[in-house]
């Protein structure tokens, strides 16, 4: 079928443009529940042919090899990568061979300085030769990375990838979630239908986020729906709540923008948040540099436990360090979002 395909057999183009609508139309769907958007898509059929031609001039000019079945490939043995098909013996490509093409396509397109493959470890194999064959074609660019995220199962076992079946698909885990926040929400009290379906989605994005983004690149994690949303732990649904208590300490106050105030001897808490206040632009500059956002969801939560131990050792409202301790909770709510905002992770004001 894809001979067919890349031959341009009419028959099969009209069922995979027919297939193809079915997968955009699911894909966009799932693109929009979890607030995903993309600048710029690429398609493998706009792009396989000047794949095709690279791999074709490549083995022309005796960097690439053919076999006796007709197939071309790379010789990567010296680097302990072994052989890596380029184009099939039926002459059909592969996914290596749009990438080549796009790696070199997207630094003109855009002009780049770096550019970063974000997927599972399961793909290291596929870059770590992608990388070594643009460099003998005389691409090198060290503005070429790849970030390997370790995988991601469920206590029941995989989510679904494109492979096959196997598990539940993200869809399905954000559905399971949102029901069992809606529960907890429901038992807080009474809220309306629209508030429920609000706060519930914005909660439930959170605790998936923040749960796949507090783990260290490169290591897999079993996400467990029912730990996520603990209200209480190392989650999302706990820094959003942290964020909510500043914005409810801040409503109870008339005029919450304190211009002049005295901080009078300070308490070890209120010492510890303003460290900890002062400590998110290196944190977000470590992240970039090592390209690890782990840090900044990390220091997300490390900067609302403080700010909770702050709450409940130093009262605000009606002390006599109330101007002070008014402007610490307006720089902390600040502080966090900011961080959050990093993480893709959307606030609440109130839960």
């Amino acid at each position: 079928m894809l001979q067919k395909w890349e031959e341009g057999d009419k028959e099969t183009i009209a069922l995979w443009k027919k297939m193809n609508e079915w997968a955009f139309e699911g894909w966009k769907k799932s693109y929009k529940k979890f607030g995903v958007k993309f600048d710029k898509e690429y398609y493998e059929s706009e792009i396989y042919t000047k794949g095709k031609e690279i791999i074709l001039k490549g083995l022309k000019d005796g960097i690439f090899e053919k076999k006796k079945d007709g197939a071309v490939f790379i010789n990567l043995e010296k680097e302990k990568l072994g052989e890596k098909i380029l184009l099939r013996s039926d002459g059909t490509s592969v996914y290596m061979t749009q990438d080549i093409y796009l790696a070199q396509f997207k630094f003109k397109e855009f002009n780049l300085n770096n550019s970063i493959y974000v997927t599972g470890n399961e793909q290291d194999y596929h870059f770590q030769v992608l990388f070594e064959i643009l460099r003998r074609l005389g691409f090198e660019n060290k503005g070429l990375k790849h970030l390997s995220y370790g995988m991601i199962t469920l206590p029941t076992g995989k989510i679904k990838s494109r492979e096959g079946t196997e598990g539940i698909s993200a869809d399905e885990v954000l559905e399971k979630v949102q029901k069992i926040v809606k529960k907890e929400l429901e038992s807080r009290g009474k809220i309306s239908k629209k508030d429920l379906e609000d706060r519930s989605l914005k909660i439930s994005l959170a605790s998936i986020r923040y749960s796949m983004l507090k783990t260290d690149i490169g290591k897999g994690m079993i996400f467990d729906p029912k730990e996520a949303i603990n209200f209480e732990g190392n989650t999302g649904s706990y820094l959003l709540y942290s964020y909510a208590r500043a914005s409810s300490i801040l409503k109870k106050i008339k005029n919450n923008s304190v211009t002049n105030f005295e901080s009078g001897d300070l308490e070890e808490q209120e010492i510890k948040l303003i460290k900890k206040l002062f400590d998110f632009s290196g944190i977000v500059k470590k992240s970039y540099l090592v390209l690890n956002p782990s840090l900044i969801a990390n220091y997300s939560y490390q900067l609302a436990q403080t700010f909770n131990e702050f709450y409940h050792a130093c009262p605000v409202i009606g002390s006599k360090k109330e101007g002070f301790r008014i402007a610490l909770v307006e720089s902390f709510k600040h502080v966090l979002k900011n961080s959050l905002n990093l993480l893709g992770i959307e606030t609440l004001e109130k839960m």
